[in-house]
């Protein structure tokens, strides 16, 4: 009759002995790995020594419905800003696309007007500059290849901010 014992086990018909040291091992390195994976993204994008990435805006989503379309914009923590098209559930466009897209957004807001169909995008930078951009809304949905036409111009900075 064979026994088990503590800290063994059988691989390929021969028993292998785990060291106390690879177990730590093996520990310590799952406990690194879940620290990465539960960190704040403030934590993963707030230095890199070139002042990249340390925009940490908190993040924000706005939304515009036109029945049956809803439109969404929102920032992320590192300042870019994503519009969504209710007709292409799922898909965020970066803003980048549209020229004169500010760096760092700290706050989005979109609104809609009809006759003719336009989307209001206006996006706040971290130095208090508003910007805003008029797209003309068609029976296609915003997409990174058609927004940078559909919104003319691109971004412009509002007359008068920031507001001291």
């Amino acid at each position: 009759m064979q026994t088990k014992r503590a800290g063994r086990c059988r691989l390929n018909g021969s028993s292998t002995r785990f060291t106390w040291v690879g177990r730590s091992l093996a520990a310590a390195t799952g406990v690194v790995l879940a620290g990465a994976l539960i960190a704040p993204a403030s934590v993963a994008l707030s230095s890199d020594g070139e002042g990249n990435h340390k925009c940490n805006p908190s993040r924000k989503i706005s939304a515009e419905v036109d029945s049956p379309t809803e439109f969404r914009v929102t920032n992320d923590r590192r300042g870019d800003a994503f519009l969504n098209d209710g007709r292409t559930p799922g898909v965020w466009v970066d803003l980048d696309v549209v020229p004169g897209t500010p760096s760092c957004v700290i706050d989005s807001a979109v609104g809609y007007s009809e006759g003719p169909s336009v989307l209001h995008l206006t996006l706040l930078a971290k130095g208090g500059v508003a910007y805003e951009a008029e797209c003309a809304v068609t029976g296609t949905p915003f997409s990174a290849s058609n927004l940078a036409a559909a919104c003319g111009d691109g971004f412009t900075p509002v007359p008068g901010t920031p507001v001291p």
